[in-house]
């Protein structure tokens, strides 16, 4: 299954107990649309036994794909252990992924 998948993301502000925050951090890194891209084709031309179906584009958590805290300021401030639990912070701007 995640021979034809594409990393699009790293991270978790999800704050729970698994180690993904430990080990890629709770700032949400998205790759660029011309890197996943760049990926595909590469998987397209490369690939042996490709039938041209990704089976996933995502990440380790749940799709936070470019979200992000409002600001830089805010996001360097807070030490909230979580953006989603118990509620989801004002702050944790969201923005709909072009796909």
């Amino acid at each position: 299954m995640i021979k034809f998948s594409v990393t699009i993301l790293r991270g978790c502000f999800g704050g729970c107990s698994c180690s993904i925050t430990e080990h890629e951090g709770r700032i949400i890194q998205s790759r660029s649309e011309k890197s996943i891209l760049g990926e595909i084709e590469k998987i397209r031309d490369q690939t042996p036994g490709f039938t041209g179906n990704i089976s996933d584009l995502g990440g380790p958590t749940a799709n936070m794909y470019r979200m992000a805290c409002k600001t830089r300021e805010i996001e360097s401030a807070c030490r909230k252990p979580s953006c989603v639990f118990p509620d989801i912070c004002d702050n944790l701007g969201t923005v709909t992924a072009r796909w």
